[in-house]
């Protein structure tokens, strides 16, 4: 004789409760690092830095503005692994990080954006954990 499965257990209908949260205070969210080290200041230039390998690394690119497929200015990085764009007119912006010819970059973020007003920003900071060549 064959027996069937037991039923489904009983649903327990009380909210989960999570240790040191509260229904009625709902947590901030955090950020990753490295949109958290995004700083608006009053200087006319969005700056960051590229830390890991930086040999692959060809151009920083600034696509917009409110456009991803518009070049707005591609700058080199400098030795230390810095770079700077000059502030742009107002719009929305992506910063990514272009490799040599034909090599991937892979990066952390894998790219910024940004909504530009009248103030720019330092921290656009990025990293390098790899890089596929042929």
């Amino acid at each position: 004789m064959v027996s069937e499965p037991p039923g489904p257990g009983p649903v327990n209908e009380k909210p989960l409760k999570i240790p040191g949260s509260s229904p009625s205070a709902p947590s901030p969210a955090k950020l990753p690092p490295e949109v958290a080290s995004l700083e608006e200041v009053t200087r006319e230039l969005l700056s960051g830095r590229v830390a890991g390998d930086t040999s692959n690394v060809a151009w920083v690119v600034l696509f917009g503005p409110n456009s991803l497929t518009s070049v707005r200015e591609q700058v080199l990085l400098a030795p230390d692994g810095s770079f700077s764009f000059k502030l742009p007119p107002q719009g929305k912006y992506r910063i990514i990080l272009v490799g040599k010819q034909g090599t991937t970059l892979v990066t952390r973020p894998r790219f910024q954006s940004l909504e530009v007003g009248e103030y720019g920003f330092a921290g656009i900071d990025f990293k390098v954990v790899g890089a596929i060549a042929p």
